[in-house]
């Protein structure tokens, strides 16, 4: 879907989920209970790597306040995202190096 946080890789807030054209399935939406729905991208550097998506069972007023909050919320999730990815790397390299022969270690 073109308009979806995913591909414009900006937040995308549905106010009423049955009266928006871009949602697939109202319906369905409804019988969830869900009438307002928020995407925000959560991005390592330019990349999406997630979408944290909040609903609500009621028509939601969303302030430009809570959406800066939940913006900077997301950068930092991608942070954590990025640095856990990191230190797997690492655990993974320290692992490999240990593996190798003393004679090999030599000028590391």
């Amino acid at each position: 879907e073109q308009d979806s946080a995913l591909s414009k890789g900006e937040p995308v807030f549905i106010e009423d989920m049955m009266k928006d054209p871009n949602v697939q399935y109202p319906e369905d939406a409804r019988k969830e209970g869900i009438v307002s729905m928020l995407s925000i991208p959560i991005k390592c550097r330019t990349d999406i790597i997630g979408i944290l998506r909040l609903y609500h069972n009621e028509t939601w007023i969303l302030h430009e306040e809570d959406l800066d909050s939940l913006c900077v919320l997301t950068e930092l999730l991608g942070l954590v995202i990025e640095n856990n990815g990191l230190k797997n790397f690492l655990g993974q390299v320290t692992l490999a190096l240990e593996s190798l022969p003393l004679r090999m270690l030599k000028g590391l």
